[in-house]
Order: C-alpha cells, then structure tokens, then sequence
C-alpha cells in the first residue's frame, strides 16, 4: 500500500533530485530514457513533448524494441551529449548489447537504470558499452525514491526519508 499527499510527493522530488545531483546530473543535461509511454490525450501528448523539448529530455518506447529502434537510438547517443541514460535494466541491457555487437561505445556521464532488477551480466554489457557510470536505482512508477545506489557501488541506499520497505527472504519472510 503506498499512502501520498502533497507533501510526500515533495520529498520524493526532492530525494530523487538529491539522487540525480550525487551521480553528476545537473538540470538542463541532456537525458536520454528508454521506457514504455502513457496513453494520453493529444493535448497532453503536446504539452509533455514542449515539456521534455524544455529540459532536452528524449524518450525511446520499450513497447516496440527492434534493431531499427535500437541503432536509432544509437544514433541519437552519438550525435547528442548525452549526460543521463536513464531507463528499464532490461532495455538498457538491450541497447548496451547492440551498441557493443556493432562496435559503438560511449563515455556517458551517468547511467541509471531503474524499475527492474540490475543483474550482475546486464552492468557488464552495459558498462562496456557506456563507461563505468552505472548508478542503480530502486523505484517504480508509483514512488520514484526508494533506494539508489551511490559512487561507491557497495548496494542501495534506502530513502527512509519518505519511505518503508519490507525485505522478504526466498521463503517469504521478513
């Protein structure tokens, strides 16, 4: 169950922020974030797309990966600075897994992938592909902020500040 109000949002925010800002993101930055969209209307669609064009945000659809897409998306990287490469574990694995296959490396500022579980053989593939900057970060749709992992890669650190977690063990126990 995951309670909100304005202000929790707030802090959320501004946990993320503390995030972005500690992996060497700063506002303005180049992002480029590889996720599924949102079904919204064609004035919203407009809005967000002004929105994003404002902080020089780019969005990949995860809804239709292919080649195609892939080595678009490539492509983008190499004629962008991109500062932040942001999105699912599994795309970014994906992407990473091309852009080494075709012999295309890229020295990015910050990576973070987040939504899914980062494993050991996806932060491989990705760092050859993007460089060492890999910042795991642990959240959802729903709460952007729960745990984020810092320059000293030794696991997550959890924002107690807004937020409880539960750890449960292979049997289903806390």
């Amino acid at each position: 169950t995951i309670y909100r109000n304005n202000n929790s949002k707030t802090i959320e925010h501004a946990l993320f922020d503390r995030y972005l800002t500690n992996i060497g993101y700063r506002a303005g930055d180049k992002i480029l974030a590889f996720w599924g969209g949102h079904a919204i209307s064609r004035m919203a669609k407009l809005k967000l797309n002004i929105l994003n064009y404002l902080i020089n945000y780019r969005n990949y659809s995860t809804y239709y990966i292919d080649d195609n897409q892939l080595i678009d998306c490539l492509n983008y990287i190499q004629r962008n600075n991109i500062a932040l490469l942001r999105g699912y574990a599994s795309a970014l694995y994906l992407l990473a897994k091309k852009a080494n296959e075709i012999n295309m490396h890229f020295q990015i500022n910050a990576i973070s992938p987040t939504a899914e579980q980062l494993f050991d053989f996806q932060r491989k593939e990705i760092v050859k592909a993007f460089g060492p900057n890999i910042f795991d970060q642990y959240g959802c749709i729903e709460t952007l902020s729960l745990a984020f992992e810092c320059d000293q890669h030794c696991g997550l650190h959890q924002a107690f500040e807004h937020s409880i977690s539960e750890v449960i063990n292979n049997k289903g126990e806390s």
